[in-house]
């Protein structure tokens, strides 16, 4: 059974992706456009789509251009800024395929309070 309380790093993860769609279009990634699979252990299956540096969620995503896949107390530590995801890549927390550039240009979606 998954703990929902909103101290959790699974109860964090959708407020994290809602905080940072809600922020609305990132000025240094206006020229970026992708798809993002987040793959997060406990804490479900994420599409985040840029559109020229607009997040938005996805229901689902054919062929994202990169797919992460992370614990979701990595992935919350990683979007509230207390841990680094190239860190985190390096010490076998986190796992990614595809467009690695891609996949760093997430860094700038960051810090999100959730």
């Amino acid at each position: 059974m998954t703990d929902t309380n909103a101290a959790t790093p699974n109860a964090k993860v959708p407020r994290i992706f809602e905080h940072m769609t809600a922020q609305g279009p990132v000025e240094s990634l206006r020229r970026t456009s992708g798809v993002y699979e987040f793959d997060i252990q406990d804490g479900g299956q994420w599409f985040l789509k840029l559109d020229h540096g607009n997040p938005t969620l996805e229901p689902k995503a054919e062929h994202p251009d990169c797919t992460i896949a992370v614990s979701a107390s990595d992935f919350v530590d990683i979007a509230e800024g207390k841990r680094n995801i190239v860190t985190t890549f390096l010490q076998g927390r986190l796992s990614y395929t595809g467009d690695l550039a891609f996949a760093l240009t997430f860094r700038r979606l960051l810090p999100v309070a959730a």
